[in-house]
């Protein structure tokens, strides 16, 4: 089975992408000032990343 991703590698990929867009949408929906610096950073760049058609949508 050469070239082929077993059902364990995929539900591995796609549950620590979920994990990685639930801390981002955590960090989203927090307050600014109630936010460490770092992660007042990271909220900075989601922020920036968001481009006309997917500002203010989830």
């Amino acid at each position: 089975m050469r070239g082929r991703v077993s059902y364990e590698q995929l539900n591995a990929a796609v549950s620590s992408m979920n994990a990685a867009a639930t801390a981002k949408y955590k960090i989203l929906h927090q307050p600014v000032k109630g936010l460490s610096n770092h992660a007042r950073k990271l909220h900075q760049r989601f922020k920036d990343q968001e481009s006309k058609e997917t500002k203010g949508t989830l």
